[in-house]
C-alpha cells in the first residue's frame, strides 16, 4: 500500500521537477542543488526497476541507455532552470507546456486501456493510442484549461464574495500570481 501511496517510480522524477521550479523561480542555492542532484540518481534507480516493461529488454546496453538519457536530461533542465541555457523564443515552448497536465492524466491508465482494448499489431496500435492521447490532450489543453478553467475561476470568486458578503465578511486581495 505505501508503493501506491508514495509511487517510487515516479516520485523523484516528481521531486527532481520541483527543485527545478524552485531554482528557476526563487533561485539556486545548495539545498535545492543538493535535493536535485540526489533526485537523479534516485530516478535512476527507480526507472531501471520498471524499464524492461516499457524497453522490454534487461540488456546492459539497455540499462546504460535509460540512465544516459535520464543524466542527460537532468542536465540540460538543470541549465534551462539556472538560466544558463535557453529555448528559442517561439509559442511552440508554450503550447507544449500546455500540453504536459493534459498528457499527465490521459497517457497511463486511459491510454494503456484503450491499448489493450483495441486488436491488431503492436507498433500501428501503439500509433493510434499516441495519437489519440496527443488529440485528447490537445483538446484538453485549448478547451478545458484555456477557457473553461478561467470561466469557472471567475464564478468561483464572484460566488465567494458574495458569500463573504452576506456574511459581512470581506474578502482580503490574493496575490495576482496566485489566480
Amino acid at each position: 500500500w505505501l508503493d501506491a501511496i508514495v509511487m517510487p517510480m515516479y516520485a523523484s522524477l516528481f521531486a527532481g521537477g520541483c527543485f527545478l521550479y524552485l531554482i528557476r523561480s526563487r533561485g539556486a542555492n545548495a539545498r535545492r542543488l543538493f535535493m536535485f542532484a540526489a533526485s537523479v540518481p534516485l530516478s535512476i534507480y527507480w526507472t531501471l526497476q520498471y524499464q524492461d516493461k516499457y524497453t522490454h529488454s534487461t540488456a546492459l546496453t539497455t540499462q546504460f541507455t535509460v540512465a544516459a538519457v535520464i543524466v542527460a536530461l537532468s542536465i540540460v533542465f538543470l541549465l534551462l532552470a539556472l538560466r544558463r541555457w535557453s529555448l528559442p523564443r517561439i509559442r511552440l515552448w508554450f503550447w507544449l507546456g500546455c500540453l504536459t497536465y493534459p498528457l499527465y492524466l490521459t497517457h497511463a491508465k486511459a491510454g494503456h486501456n484503450v491499448y489493450q482494448a483495441l486488436g491488431g499489431a503492436t507498433w500501428p496500435r501503439m500509433w493510434l493510442v499516441l495519437g489519440l492521447v496527443l488529440l485528447v490532450s490537445i483538446v484538453l489543453a485549448v478547451l478545458v484549461e484555456r477557457r473553461i478553467c478561467p470561466a469557472l475561476h471567475e464564478w468561483l470568486d464572484r460566488t465567494a464574495q458574495r458569500l463573504l458578503a452576506k456574511l459581512g465578511r470581506r474578502q482580503e486581495q490574493r496575490a495576482p500570481a496566485l489566480r
